[in-house]
């Protein structure tokens, strides 16, 4: 995603994985259990085989992004650091042993030890990287230039074969993940209009499989319940990304969670009651700074993108729709610094620049209220 999360953290929904009753019905506050607490952004998160630890990025955004690594037991550990670099991250992923932390350094694999130690690189030209069995790996291939396809082989990469390749050489799939019946894979791919629908192929790369989740929108993340029987993706169909859910031989997608905040990032407890995201908000607002100090020229919504016109007089910048799948796109206004009055602009523009101000903080968050069990 373009935007890191704004007052966001890393949730618990508990009994969304296999319990919800109704289509529509949307988890009460008092399902959600909140797991970090930073002043700044957790994001993507993963659970250990066992479900006892998390691992994160404490950073801002919901893709590759400026950040650290860190695990925590659950439910109220002290969050560890186990990075301390300036490289940019993506995508957290338990060895199965639980012994290391695996992530995205693009385009390579790295780990980190649970216990403290220095990271180091495992695989390069690997991103998104999973276990599927302690030495067989499921991940993400730059074939050539950005055509980016899944792949699957042995740690040593041996014995690899590709499980889907984009069918357009800017296609690129990001991230993997494999059913419990290890006969399919749920894959998130973009192109060059930003994120795509999630997809459904065959493990043996047998076919493109097919779209899931609501058509036309943008999925970035998604996980499968223990029994296989669902699939879960963080879509952002109702103009914002939250959590729906789909059964896995077919049938309408369902949103699982609604309101202001956003949701993205989706790890399903083993147990299949619970299930782990980043909830929060985007913010971004355009300032400038002059001799009469700083001030706030954007009213509403998340602005971004400001350039001055030729006679700097006026400030021209985007706000977001909230219709884009997943990249800036929007409505471009224009601001009189004399004034301070903005509005929708009609005219041509030209390129200077100064600087928008972006609040950043998100947290993790677990639903852990017992639900019912219902057939959905």
């Amino acid at each position: 995603m373009y935007a890191g999360f704004a007052a966001a953290c890393v949730m618990l929904l508990g009994g969304a994985a296999l319990f919800f009753r109704g289509r529509h019905e949307a988890p009460a506050s008092s399902a959600w259990q909140q797991l970090t607490n930073f002043t700044d952004s957790a994001t993507q998160p993963a659970l250990s085989p066992d479900g006892r630890m998390l691992a994160f990025i404490r950073g801002p955004g919901t893709f590759v992004t400026d950040g650290q690594i860190y695990v925590k037991l659950l439910p109220a550990g002290e969050p560890m650091q186990l990075t301390h670099d300036s490289q940019d991250k993506m995508s957290s992923q338990f060895s199965p042993d639980s012994s290391r932390i695996a992530y995205t350094v693009p385009w390579d694999t790295w780990t980190v030890p649970m216990l403290g130690g220095e990271p180091r690189r495992m695989l390069p030209n690997a991103a998104g990287l999973i276990w599927i069995e302690p030495q067989r790996l499921l991940f993400s291939e730059i074939k050539s230039g950005l055509h980016m396809a899944i792949v699957s082989a042995s740690e040593s990469r041996t014995e690899a074969h590709d499980v889907y390749v984009p069918p357009h050489n800017r296609g690129m799939a990001h991230r993997s993940y494999l059913s419990p019946d290890r006969k399919w894979v749920l894959l998130a791919e973009m192109d060059n209009d930003g994120w795509l629908p999630c997809r459904v192929v065959p493990f043996d790369g047998s076919s493109a499989g097919r779209r899931v989740g609501p058509p036309g929108s943008a999925c970035t993340d998604g996980g499968w319940s223990p029994d296989g029987n669902w699939i879960y993706l963080s879509s952002n169909a109702s103009g914002k990304f939250h959590v729906w859910r789909q059964r896995s031989n077919g049938g309408d997608p369902e949103q699982i969670t609604s309101g202001a905040t956003e949701e993205q990032g989706v790890t399903v407890a083993p147990d299949g009651r619970s299930l782990v995201t980043s909830v929060g908000l985007k913010e971004s607002e355009v300032w400038i700074r002059d001799a009469t100090g700083e001030r706030r020229i954007s009213s509403e919504g998340f602005a971004y993108g400001p350039q001055f016109s030729r006679d700097r007089k006026k400030l021209f910048y985007l706000t977001d729709s909230g219709a884009s799948q997943g990249f800036p796109m929007g409505d471009l206004r224009e601001a009189d610094l004399a004034t301070g009055q903005s509005e929708r602009c009609r005219d041509s523009w030209s390129p200077a620049i100064t600087y928008p101000r972006t609040a950043n903080r998100s947290f993790l968050r677990r639903r852990m209220k017992p639900a019912a069990h219902g057939s959905g």
